[in-house]
């Protein structure tokens, strides 16, 4: 069934991922608590475990377009390019600045900026928060076929779905069985075993496509979601101090705080994003408060682009170090990049 009128929890979620997603990027976080033996840092350490914003825009972005009733390909193909060119020429802008704050106007070449572009991908310089617009339109390319199989062929979705999660969540879960049984017997084996099956993988990094996928699963149950509200939302509050008591686990059995960013493709975020979802289906846009909410969560993708803008110039012109200097430097980054999405909202809505 077609919904005309807007998810205002939608827009919640989204205004809730850009702000955990800035969490990590400015960071706000310092979780390394194994080599440090805080208890402050083994608090950010479990904040940081559900800062994982990225999943909830996927997921709603495969909800929004699979419930479509009408497939344009040609409208689709004009929004991938546009897409993609706004992710050169912005991989270009953040580039520039980038390295002429890190060094001046003379000490790099329009050559340099081309190869920082053509680096997009987690964890490269000045460019790679953009690895999330690439993932999107790889995504992208696949979306027709999903759309079709999910308006007109559903068991088949279904199936592909089981296909997708059997690799995506099933050889994260082995991964953790893996880290959790290293330290005391040893894993070669199972190892062996992992590496064996992402051999079979046939989808590569399928995270984006899980969760695109999980978009339109959710909207097809949407009903069965508001049935079962309040179970989602318990199980979604259990899966951070379950996630969290895992890791712990692992971290003190290796004596290394375990990598924060294992949240990001394990069942404890679905739980989590299932509960933030049927937490917020009743949200509506009634007042002045929620209005400010949902305005976030609309222009979500200006802030994503222009928030490292605002972390590249804080980082350039203060040393922040301690928490409250942190703190402040995550409200400037959330408070700039909004304005900075306001002032490109009309060029962002044409594409």
């Amino acid at each position: 069934m077609e919904q005309t009128k807007r998810m205002d929890n939608l827009d919640l979620m989204k205004a809730l991922g850009i702000l955990m997603v800035i969490t990590i990027h400015v960071p706000l976080w310092k979780p390394e608590f194994m080599e440090t033996d805080s208890a402050g840092r083994l608090l950010q350490y479990a904040f940081r475990i559900i800062s994982e914003g990225v999943p909830v825009f996927v997921t709603i972005n495969g909800l929004l377009l699979l419930k479509k009733k009408n497939m344009n390909l040609k409208a689709h193909a004009e929004k991938m390019l546009r897409l993609f060119l706004v992710l050169v020429l912005w991989g270009g802008v953040l580039a520039t600045v980038g390295m002429y704050l890190d060094n001046n106007v003379d000490a790099f070449t329009l050559k340099d900026v081309l190869h920082a572009v053509l680096n997009i991908q987690v964890g490269a310089p000045y460019t790679g928060v953009l690895w999330f617009l690439q993932n999107l339109l790889a995504v992208y390319l696949v979306y027709p076929m999903l759309w079709y199989l999910f308006n007109e062929k559903y068991d088949l979705y279904k199936y592909l779905f089981g296909v997708v999660s059997l690799f995506v969540l099933g050889l994260r879960t082995l991964g953790f069985v893996r880290d959790i049984l290293a330290p005391r017997f040893g894993t070669d084996m199972l190892s062996r075993g992992i590496d064996f099956m992402y051999r079979l993988n046939p989808i590569g990094n399928g995270w984006y496509v899980f969760y695109f996928m999980l978009g339109g699963i959710m909207w097809h149950n949407l009903e069965a979601i508001k049935s079962t509200r309040v179970l989602l939302i318990v199980l979604g509050v259990l899966s951070w101090p379950a996630a969290f008591g895992l890791a712990y686990y692992i971290s003190v059995s290796t004596g290394a705080t375990y990598d924060p960013s294992f949240n990001y493709g394990s069942i404890f975020m679905v739980a989590f994003l299932l509960g933030m979802f049927a937490l917020t289906i009743q949200f509506e846009n009634r007042n002045a408060l929620t209005r400010v909410v949902c305005s976030v969560g609309k222009n979500t993708l200006g802030m994503y682009l222009g928030h490292y803008l605002f972390i590249f110039l804080i980082y350039h012109f203060w040393n922040v170090e301690k928490m409250q200097e942190r703190l402040l430097a995550y409200l400037a980054v959330c408070i700039g990049s909004y304005v900075l999405s306001l002032a490109l909202n009309p060029l962002l809505k044409k594409i």
